[in-house]
């Protein structure tokens, strides 16, 4: 069951809300969503453990929170698989931890863009000096060896950042 949103205005305006009481009618919607859509699902305890087997797989699901009456028995089902963020029996706790793991979602998947060279820089045969500085700039990263340390500092560097 796809529910517990319509409470809060902030999240009612974000998502489209789908409620669900049968298993196979909610798997058949979540299999002919587009494989660029991407579904956040806050199932029940008991429909979420007969559920989330058949759909964990689906690209289209990127997030799963169970809502229950009884967490330590559905964290025990639940342990099992990756895309359920957490098991939650209070509407709050259930919405702050949405609203968290949105936006570490969308700092992940925000697209990097890096502007390596201007317009201006044409020479007189009218090639551009910077699109090919960078061009050679890009190969020499592309060569250099790695260490443990460098590889160390960037994780470090990403759990900072994404923490």
């Amino acid at each position: 069951m796809v529910s517990a949103i319509s409470s809060n205005d902030d999240f009612y305006t974000m998502l489209t809300q789908m409620k669900f009481q049968d298993v196979k009618q909610c798997q058949k919607y979540i299999e002919e969503r587009s494989k660029n859509d991407r579904l956040v699902m806050i199932v029940r305890g008991p429909f979420g453990q007969e559920i989330v087997p058949s759909i964990h797989k689906l690209r289209q699901v990127i997030s799963i929170y169970v809502y229950c009456f009884d967490k330590v028995r559905n964290k025990q089902w639940s342990d099992k698989f990756t895309k359920i963020k957490a098991v939650v029996t209070e509407l709050g706790e259930l919405i702050t931890r949405i609203k968290a793991d949105h936006k570490i979602h969308k700092i992940v998947e925000e697209p990097l863009c890096i502007n390596i060279f201007t317009t201006g820089g044409t020479s007189a045969t009218g090639v551009n000096g910077q699109f090919i500085f960078s061009q050679i700039l890009i190969d020499c990263l592309l060569r250099l060896k790695t260490t443990t340390a460098d590889k160390k500092e960037l994780i470090d560097h990403c759990k900072q950042q994404y923490q």
